[in-house]
């Protein structure tokens, strides 16, 4: 009698998976280990054990030798963060397997370091020794007001980029508390900015409901939505809503009014932009002339192009808006915040809206812990003479976050 063979069994991943593999990397740190075992072809391909060995001494020379896994945070079976100590430190590592038989490592990533004995304090001041105008802060949203747990040059405002659309957000969230608008609304998209986004490339008028364009805003900075969201919100209730928030300079810029104003043809425009009054500016922009400026995305390259002609908060101004929505936000506004990954800083929750362009950056995170206690850690920089290194910073803010996931 003829049999056919079973089908092949799936094998499903273990967590254990996840450990061996860890387990191997703490060895490739040390020098030992089989690289090509670990690691998938295809990361070998991007990250050649040469480059990955450069990487390892480099950490190995601030932090020593490394000790092992302390911490692992498993977001399913094929994907974790961890903790890895050393000597005198730890970093912070994400790593996702591959989805076969041999649960090779398919990306790796390291997301922070820090030294053993780590501190707001010590954070803060390594921050204040960036190049250029950085403001830094990790606050604990307390009643009656946010308090500073460490912060530097917390009420300068600097330019913070697309961080403004958590304003947007805010102003969406309170109209559809009051009854104004539903998050299931439609609105015709408006006609397209520059990226960043996707929507710049639909047609104008494409109908989006006003959780979908909040979701594309915060997600991946949509400008074409955000734009869009400001018309329907109404420029007077934004303005409201942001100064209310901590904006230090009004009114609030739609993306394609930002980009026309630095553009060389709106030069009469834009002169002496940050001297004028709301008012005089607010003039400016109805001036039928700006709109026949084109969009030009060829005009940005390295460093800032007319920085005075953005959008400005401090680090206290920025956490009024996060504190806003930690308490008055809701759910879904709270849910579009939410990073899309596994939290790799042992917190029970984290939302994060940035902004970035040249010369500026902006990281904003809202946080709470296991406890159920809410902070911000708020991270600029600005330099007008060249471009911005986001890893500096951004390890600065991983090294906070890791240090409110730890409180107990």
């Amino acid at each position: 009698m003829l049999q056919t063979a079973p089908p092949p069994a799936i094998v499903q991943p273990a967590p254990a998976d996840v450990d061996r593999r860890l387990a191997e990397i703490v060895a490739l740190l040390s020098g030992k280990g089989d690289y090509a075992a670990t690691f998938g072809e295809r990361f070998r391909s991007e990250v050649p054990k040469a480059r990955f060995d450069a990487l390892a001494a480099q950490i190995a020379a601030g932090l020593g030798k490394p000790k092992g896994v302390e911490r692992i945070d498993r977001a399913n079976a094929l994907e974790a963060t961890a903790t890895i100590g050393y000597e005198r430190g730890r970093i912070g590592v994400a790593l996702t397997l591959m989805p076969g038989g041999t649960r090779q490592v398919a990306g790796f990533s390291i997301t922070g370091s820090a030294p053993r004995q780590d501190s707001f304090a010590a954070i803060v001041a390594e921050a204040a020794k960036l190049p250029g105008t950085v403001g830094f802060g990790v606050y604990a949203l307390e009643d009656p007001a946010p308090r500073a747990l460490a912060e530097h040059r917390g009420e300068a405002a600097a330019p913070i980029g697309s961080a403004f659309k958590l304003w947007v957000l805010a102003e969406l969230a309170a109209q559809v508390a009051e009854g104004k608008h539903r998050w299931e609304d439609v609105a015709p998209l408006a006609p397209a900015s520059l990226p960043s986004g996707i929507t710049q490339g639909w047609p104008a008028g494409t109908p989006m409901t006003l959780q979908s364009l909040a979701t594309l805003m915060i997600a991946i900075s949509d400008n074409t939505a955000t734009d869009t969201l400001i018309g329907v919100l109404g420029r007077e209730a934004v303005d409201a809503r942001a100064a209310a928030l901590g904006a230090d300079r009004l009114p609030v810029l739609t993306t394609a009014e930002a980009f026309r104003l630095k553009h060389p043809a709106a030069a009469a425009l834009a002169a002496s932009w940050a001297a004028l009054t709301p008012d005089e500016r607010r003039a400016r922009l109805a001036d039928p002339a700006l709109a026949k400026v084109p969009l030009d995305p060829a005009l940005f390259g390295d460093t800032a192009v007319r920085p005075e002609i953005e959008w400005f908060a401090s680090p206290r101004g920025i956490t009024k808006a996060l504190d806003w929505l930690s308490r008055k936000g809701g759910p879904i506004a709270l849910a579009i915040l939410a990073t899309p990954r596994a939290d790799p800083h042992g917190l029970a929750y984290l939302g994060y809206k940035g902004g970035s362009e040249p010369g500026v950056l902006s990281f904003n995170h809202l946080a709470r812990d296991a406890q159920g206690k809410w902070y911000a850690v708020i991270a600029s920089q600005y330099r007008a003479d060249a471009a911005v290194d986001p890893g500096a910073l951004g390890n600065l803010s991983a090294r906070a976050l890791d240090l409110l996931g730890a409180r107990r």
